[in-house]
Formats: C-alpha cells, sequence, structure tokens
C-alpha cells in the first residue's frame, strides 16, 4: 500500500514545532508584558499585578492553544493542496 513508502519529514517537524514555541512564547510575553504594563499605569498592588499577569497568561494560552493543536494534525496530501483536488487530482497525482 501507499502508507508502507510514506516517511517522517524530520526538518519539517522540527520546523513545526519550533515555530508553535515560538508563537507561544510571543502570545505569554505579550500577555504578561500588558498586565505588567496596565498595572504600572493604573498604580495596582503587587497581589493585584500578578493576578492580572496570571489571568492575562491563562488567556494567551487559550488563545495559542488552537494553533498547537492544528499544527500538531496530521494531514494527507489532498488537504494540503485544496486547488488539486477541484480539479479532480488524485493523491498519488499530488505528491509527484
Amino acid at each position: 500500500m501507499a502508507t508502507a513508502n510514506r516517511r517522517i519529514v524530520w526538518l519539517n517537524v522540527v520546523t513545526v514545532i519550533s515555530a508553535a514555541i515560538l508563537i507561544g512564547a510571543e502570545v505569554f510575553g505579550a500577555a504578561f508584558a500588558g498586565s505588567w504594563a496596565l498595572a504600572t499605569l493604573f498604580d495596582l498592588g503587587g497581589t493585584s499585578a500578578a493576578s492580572g499577569s496570571a489571568s492575562s497568561t491563562a488567556c494567551s494560552c487559550s488563545a495559542a492553544s488552537p494553533s498547537w493543536r492544528s499544527s500538531s494534525a496530521p494531514r494527507t496530501a489532498s488537504s494540503r493542496s485544496p486547488r488539486a483536488t477541484e480539479r479532480g487530482a488524485t493523491a498519488p497525482e499530488i505528491n509527484r
């Protein structure tokens, strides 16, 4: 069957994992810095700043998780090339 010839391209796996880490770090950093800036701007106490950081971090993780899930979802050849499937191409034709 065609699945016996399939191999994992580890360079692509490393790229996807690296992108997920980068997106997570950026979202987390932006949320943490934003909450710290708002706490400083409004002169909130240390407890309020910490709770704001915790809530914004939780929101950022929930915002980034769909990106992580979609990047780790397996894809078939037809899902990568929607135009090829519109014209009636089969999976082996797409991979050539």
